[in-house]
């Protein structure tokens, strides 16, 4: 889904919550940048309905020139 400033938000749709945790933990692992300290993260739907969140999220990107 492109929301706006070229951001992508993918669905990522699992069978249980532990899977989902699992997932998210291998995205952590495999997109962990060592000289920055950070991460992709990742959001449910519930959290891309807040304003808030989303403001946080064009922050980030725009800090990082992403």
């Amino acid at each position: 889904m492109d929301i706006d400033k070229n951001l992508y938000f993918l669905k990522i749709s699992c069978a249980s919550v532990l899977e989902a945790r699992k997932r998210a933990l291998v995205l952590a692992y495999l997109t962990y940048d060592m000289t920055r300290h950070i991460f992709v993260k990742l959001n449910s739907a519930q959290m891309l309905e807040n304003p808030y969140n989303l403001q946080n999220i064009y922050e980030v990107h725009e800090l990082y020139n992403l």
